[in-house]
């Protein structure tokens, strides 16, 4: 599945309603309120899927990939561009 799946949003979602959806995910997923085995997985695969959609820039990229070619969507790839991206902006605040 995809990001937009993820969090059960169409593509054409607004960064509104990425946002209201993953609080949502994100308050049945959390390991803390949830005991489900499989809860934090859920919960990190919600989280980057947020990441990933509510960056303007990640997110043109994610769906430049996603209509040319959904083979290249691995969980590691985009996992390497949302660390590049954390790293990119700690260093813009001095972290």
């Amino acid at each position: 599945s995809n990001y937009y799946e993820t969090l059960r949003v169409p593509q054409d979602a607004t960064t509104r309603e990425i946002r209201l959806a993953y609080l949502k995910l994100a308050k049945i997923y959390h390991p803390d309120h949830n005991n489900h085995p499989q809860a934090a997985l859920m919960f990190e695969r919600i989280t980057e899927a947020y990441h990933t959609l509510s960056d303007e820039e990640v997110r043109k990229r994610y769906d430049t990939h996603l209509r040319t070619d959904p083979g290249v969507l691995s969980k590691s790839y985009w996992r390497q561009v949302f660390l590049h991206w954390n790293r990119h902006k700690a260093i813009q605040v001095g972290i």
